[in-house]
């Protein structure tokens, strides 16, 4: 399952950028976690995601 900080969140986009259909970035310029569950072919993307994070928003834990 994937969780967001969005107090920590300060919007670089990266996560967006390493798997653009599991993240967003709303119009209030938090992260917002478009799928919390992804598929089994969605994972590594989310994994890479989660690394990509520079303020470390991010978190992926087992289901």
């Amino acid at each position: 399952m994937i969780e967001a900080d969005v107090d920590a969140c300060e919007a670089y986009g990266e996560c967006v950028a390493a798997a653009p259909g599991l993240f967003a970035i709303n119009d209030e310029n938090f992260v917002e976690v478009l799928d919390a569950s992804p598929p089994e072919d969605q994972k590594a993307a989310a994994e890479r995601a989660v690394w990509a994070c520079p303020v470390h928003a991010l978190s992926l834990s087992q289901d």
